[in-house]
């Protein structure tokens, strides 16, 4: 269940790569994982069709699991904070109110019920005790206390009197006062401010891009490293006699070519959880969340 189906992510983002020519975090995985998967349940047939009187041989079952669970443990919570980050946006797209009440005649005597995406510049707007300011605009008649914490940050509510500007998004107080739009839609300070946190979400910082470019040289590295420990170990092995050998060749149930193989997959393991391929993003997403 674990190299198949909880792993079955890693495996086809590691095809995908290799079709393009590339090297990701996902090739490490799979070699690694399926390295240790399949010669495990090799030795482990192989045991069962001529059995050993030395016993169970060495298996590493454990090795491809605990991988596996790992990098998905760390995808999972990459997840969730991305998840934060697009719950905090949304909660800042809902600041602005869905309507707004404008006035249709210069005497300002008129009133109408319009939606707030169809200000526009110019229109005097009237705002009631306990409405959200629906534009960027400038107090002309009237005046209130206005909470701007959602915007600002400060807690403590603004007195606006006629001629102090006030931002869209913001919480009109106990006072009712009239306003002249001037900035709506897209261009109004709140706008702006989900317009960043969406090119943060969707853009590349320089640092991921750096960490894409090394990826590309560190995978074949690894594997490389890994291979060459691999034939390393098999040629001292070979060389070497049974006294000379790391007491890693005694153990019980085990034989050379497995301890050269698990000394090969724990190169490729150790490189697996790349924390520059996986903190990157998540060290950014969770900034533009906060």
């Amino acid at each position: 269940p674990v190299q198949f189906w909880i792993g079955a992510k890693f495996h086809r983002n590691a095809y995908k790569a290799l079709k393009h020519r590339t090297a990701t975090m996902d090739v490490l995985v799979t070699i690694g994982t399926s390295a240790a998967y399949f010669y495990s349940l090799f030795v482990l047939i192989q045991s069962v069709l001529f059995p050993d009187e030395d016993g169970m041989p060495m298996v590493f079952f454990d090795t491809s699991t605990m991988l596996i669970t790992f990098v998905a443990l760390g995808r999972y919570l990459e997840n969730h904070a991305k998840g934060k980050t697009s719950a905090a946006l949304t909660d800042l797209m809902a600041l602005t109110p869905s309507m707004a009440t404008i006035y249709t005649d210069a005497a300002c005597t008129q009133e109408k019920k319009i939606a707030t995406e169809l200000l526009q510049v110019g229109d005097t707007v009237k705002v009631v005790p306990g409405d959200k300011v629906p534009a960027d605009g400038t107090v002309v008649r009237g005046s209130s206390s206005i909470d701007e914490s959602a915007i600002t940050g400060e807690p403590v509510p603004i007195l606006k009197q006629p001629g102090d500007a006030v931002i869209g998004g913001t919480v009109n107080g106990l006072g009712a006062f009239d306003m002249l739009v001037t900035r709506a839609g897209k261009d109004t300070a709140l706008a702006q401010i989900v317009k960043l946190v969406e090119d943060a979400q969707t853009s590349k910082a320089p640092i991921q891009a750096f960490a894409d470019k090394v990826a590309g040289y560190f995978v074949p590295t690894v594997i490389s490293l890994a291979l060459i420990t691999f034939i390393g170990w098999l040629v001292l092995s070979s060389v070497l006699g049974d006294a000379e050998l790391p007491a890693l060749f005694h153990k019980h149930g085990t034989s050379k070519l497995a301890v050269c193989l698990q000394l090969c997959i724990s190169v490729v393991v150790v490189a697996c959880p790349c924390a520059l391929g996986l903190s990157t993003p998540t060290a950014i997403m969770v900034g533009t969340g906060m």
